[in-house]
């Protein structure tokens, strides 16, 4: 399970690529198959960051302390409340968190802007490239979040 999470993120970074590359192409190239397929990845980047951040909040929860991020923020007798808060207390789980909500807004957006395809991919576009850049952010500290201490 540790290293699931550190999966997820790294195919929701590799989707998100492949999300402005075929909405680019898509759009310039006029080709609207790879228009609808950015918006398919738009939705997979969500589940995967859904997944991701499932995985991190059930290991607070659950006090799985071969996690380095709930070894480092969590404790065993703390409240389930604080150990839920403890996902956006340290930076890789805040990372995490933003990463999420800025996903959930491109699905909702992608979702609720299909009617005007035109004004829709370029929108589309430009929140692909922000859910791009935040788990390329977090990218880094994967490693310190998934990374099993014995």
């Amino acid at each position: 399970m540790e290293n699931l999470g550190a999966l997820a993120i790294l195919l929701a970074f590799c989707l998100s690529l492949f999300a402005v590359a075929a909405s680019l192409a898509g759009k310039y190239g006029r080709r609207p198959f790879l228009a609808v397929s950015g918006e398919r990845a738009v939705y997979s980047v969500w589940v995967l960051l859904t997944v991701a951040a499932g995985l991190l909040v059930y290991s607070l929860i659950t006090g799985d302390f071969r996690i380095a991020y709930v070894q480092a923020h969590s404790d065993r007798a703390m409240s389930p409340l604080y150990k839920f808060t403890a996902w956006w207390g340290g930076q890789e789980g805040s990372l995490l968190l933003w990463s999420w909500i800025l996903a959930s807004y491109s699905a909702v957006a992608v979702w609720t802007s299909r009617i005007e395809r035109e004004l829709s991919i370029e929108m589309r576009l430009r929140t692909r490239i922000q859910s791009m850049v935040w788990p390329s952010i977090d990218r880094r500290s994967v490693r310190a979040r998934c990374t099993s201490r014995e």
